[in-house]
């Protein structure tokens, strides 16, 4: 009887051992690999347009009321030699108009056919009231493609940005070496408030700084961290519909780490 007892001990032991490593998620080689890839695209895509903009001196004209483009400006069209699994539909063009109200301007993106003269100023915009131009933009049906299009998103007006347009200022992180980097960045500057010690270890704590992309039948859901200095970390989700034209049906965020570097414009 002894023996028995001992016999169903040791079995219900191994039968809990067994369901412990059913239930607890493992992480496979082919998921780390996905999300090296997943990174290395992002950082690619990240460093590329900051490329495209680091070196972009303001135009005068812009600081005027309703300014018009005088020929030489940025182009947008420019993201789509970076973001390649990215480009406009067959027969339009990305194209922008750029308020200012005194206290600020920014570039103000919108799609238009070729064959349709662009808006002279924001005037003429705001009369039309054009659709978001992310529905005139094709998206290869793969998690990089969608990585690209939610990035496109986030930041492709940010460039030109006058005095309190800055505040437009968030930024994709895509992975451990980029949450080090913005803590780099804020130390040691003039800055009103630096990152705490509990903010930067709250920081370097944050688990999966990769991107994280899955494909659904109809949509595509992508957990994104992002920074901005007026907000912190924050994760990002993205619900992006898969059929043409593309659309961001949601985003929620989940602050991370609460950060405001006391700067105001």
């Amino acid at each position: 009887m002894k023996e028995l007892i001992i016999l169903l001990a040791v079995l219900a032991l191994l039968t809990s051992n067994l369901a412990c490593r059913t239930l607890l998620p493992e992480t496979s080689d082919s998921d780390e690999a996905q999300s090296r890839q997943y990174e290395a695209v992002c950082q690619e895509s990240v460093s590329g347009v900051r490329a495209l903009r680091e070196n972009l001196e303001f135009p005068q004209h812009f600081l005027k009321p309703h300014p018009s483009k005088q020929g030489g400006e940025f182009d947008p069209n420019a993201y789509f030699d970076v973001l390649t699994r990215l480009k406009m539909q067959d027969g339009w063009t990305l194209d922008y108009v750029y308020y200012q109200d005194g206290f600020g301007g920014l570039p103000m993106l919108y799609a238009r056919p070729l064959d349709q003269p662009p808006y002279p100023t924001d005037i003429e915009y705001y009369a039309a009231n054009p659709p978001n131009f992310l529905a005139s933009v094709v998206v290869e049906d793969s998690p990089e493609g969608y990585l690209q299009f939610a990035f496109l998103s986030l930041t492709a007006d940010q460039f030109y940005l006058h005095w309190h347009a800055r505040s437009k200022d968030w930024q994709l992180l895509c992975g451990a070496s980029d949450i080090e980097r913005v803590i780099n960045e804020h130390q040691g500057q003039n800055y009103d408030k630096e990152m705490t010690p509990a903010q930067i270890a709250k920081a370097r704590a944050i688990e999966h700084p990769a991107p994280e992309i899955e494909l659904r039948a109809d949509r595509a859901i992508l957990r994104l961290l992002i920074f901005s200095n007026w907000k912190g970390f924050v994760r990002r989700t993205y619900t992006i519909s898969r059929a043409f034209p593309h659309e961001i049906l949601d985003a929620k965020d989940q602050t991370l780490v609460e950060y405001n570097w006391g700067i105001i414009y």
